[in-house]
């Protein structure tokens, strides 16, 4: 097994003293594998449920860039949602924004009836591939 590493946006200012406070990590590299901590893009609740789904997306973007990867290399994801029926189609539509080419990630999604943030309706982890240092990475297709 690698060595496991942190992961931490830069961009994230206080939210990271939350993780450190909790001793959690936003992500954790191990070897070639990126775990990303669920994000739920709560902030966005205002604005409505596909704009706090895309914040969600967005935030899970923004760990994954700061670990040398994107959406691209998504192998695996998992979704909780608190109104599963009412806003999947809604998710659906969304997702397609992020993901647009093959191989598509593996998708596990679950209702659930509560979520760490009050705020949030939906909550999105997700496993990458980090792509090698040489580049050869398909980096086209990455969003």
């Amino acid at each position: 097994m690698g060595e496991r590493k942190a992961i931490e946006p830069a961009g994230w200012g206080q939210e990271l003293g939350w993780y450190r406070q909790n001793r959690l990590s936003p992500a954790v590299q191990v070897g070639d594998l990126l775990f990303v901590s669920g994000c739920t893009g709560a902030e966005a609740a205002k604005d409505g449920a596909r704009a706090q789904m895309r914040r969600a997306y967005e935030e899970i973007g923004e760990v994954l860039h700061a670990a040398g990867t994107s959406w691209g290399d998504v192998v695996s994801m998992t979704t909780y949602h608190l109104h599963f029926r009412r806003d999947i189609d809604a998710m659906i539509e969304v997702h397609r924004e992020f993901i647009a080419e093959e191989p598509f990630p593996s998708w596990t999604a679950v209702g659930v009836t509560e979520l760490y943030e009050p705020e949030a309706i939906v909550e999105i982890s997700v496993v990458a591939v980090i792509p090698p240092p040489d580049g050869h990475a398909d980096s086209a297709r990455r969003r």
